[in-house]
């Protein structure tokens, strides 16, 4: 039983490794859209502006 149970949860850091690898692909490939009033509320509450936070949005 408890050689079964190990053999899980080598197969469960593997699979939580290729879902993280999954993620960050996919989130790297996204382009969000740009939303202004969001930015700036998020900055805001950061006590930063928003060209600080998303450089990229703000060349």
């Amino acid at each position: 039983m408890l050689a079964g149970q190990g053999f899980y949860s080598e197969i469960e850091k593997h699979l939580s490794c290729l879902l993280y690898e999954l993620i960050n692909y996919f989130a790297a490939e996204m382009k969000a859209p740009r939303w202004p009033k969001g930015e700036r509320l998020i900055a805001e509450a950061l006590g930063v502006a928003p060209e600080q936070i998303w450089p990229s949005r703000y060349r």
